[in-house]
């Protein structure tokens, strides 16, 4: 006759003995395991912060370029390359307010904002108008590199530079500037 053992049982060896974990080794564990959720825990609320930022500054690029490359694609002689009589630069602030579901992706840009209105980015733009003569040797080392003022005529203005600064309200903000010539 075979004789046979049920797990779980007692071992001849070790009779007596209990297998499994002891309650106190139960709450070492689980110590252990809690000291090392709360050491990452942090690095995923700067993991979420990272993305955050990284998604403000791609979409204030995002409108710094758009609005670069609005205004170059215009014609030289659109009101919008004009600058005031006796200026050195034009300027103009508008301001993104989202429009329908919150976020950034809805939204247009507005030069007054109305009292419910809830700006997301601020978008300044300035122009400017030079002479290929005053980047002269000669000519700089005199004047410097100075802006041709507004209602100088058009057959003197060789390069226009459009600088646009889109700056977020978490203080993340980005400058984009190009010149075309004529």
């Amino acid at each position: 006759m075979k004789i046979v053992r049920l797990r779980g049982g007692p071992s001849p060896a070790g009779r007596g003995r209990q297998e499994g974990m002891s309650l106190v080794e139960v709450l070492v564990a689980l110590v252990l395991l809690a000291l090392t959720i709360l050491g990452i825990l942090p690095l995923f609320t700067s993991s979420m912060r990272s993305n955050q930022s990284g998604r403000d500054i791609t979409a204030s690029v995002h409108h710094a370029k758009n609005q670069a490359e609005n205004l170059f694609s215009l014609p030289i002689d659109r009101q919008e390359y004009q600058l005031p009589a006796g200026a050195l630069s034009a300027q103009s602030v508008e301001s993104w307010v989202a429009t329908g579901s919150p976020g950034l992706n809805e939204g247009k840009w507005v030069a007054v904002l109305s009292p419910t209105d809830s700006p997301v980015w601020t978008r300044t733009t300035v122009l400017r108008h030079y002479s290929i003569a005053r980047y002269l040797p000669a000519y700089a080392a005199l004047y410097g590199r100075v802006p041709l003022p507004g209602g100088t005529a058009e057959t003197l203005v060789h390069v226009r530079e459009n600088m646009v600064d889109v700056a977020g309200f978490r203080a993340v903000g980005v400058e984009f500037s190009t010149a075309r010539s004529f």
